[in-house]
């Protein structure tokens, strides 16, 4: 019985570029560019994880706040006009 192996695509990329992923793979001990590529992937799949929840902590807390102590003024035209006074 034979394992089907995933279907593969061909990238063009320039020599130049190959060679410095080719190398930063070798620096990170991996055997291939597309187990970089791979890693590298997860890696971005993990911080836009982290900043999403990020983001929804920050609307949780901003909710919280402004349940506690109201709606606050923005105060950006309060700075310039400190800022233009100097």
């Amino acid at each position: 019985m034979s394992v089907a192996m995933p279907p593969t695509e061909t990238l063009e990329i320039p020599s130049p570029l190959y060679r410095r992923l080719k190398l930063t793979a070798e620096l990170k001990g991996l055997d291939s560019v597309s187990d970089l590529l791979t890693d590298w992937l997860s890696e971005e799949d993990r911080k836009r994880a982290a900043f999403t929840a990020t983001i929804r902590r920050m609307k949780l807390l901003r909710e919280r706040i402004a349940k506690r102590t109201g709606i606050q003024p923005d105060s950006t035209q309060l700075i310039r006009e400190d800022r233009d006074s100097r």
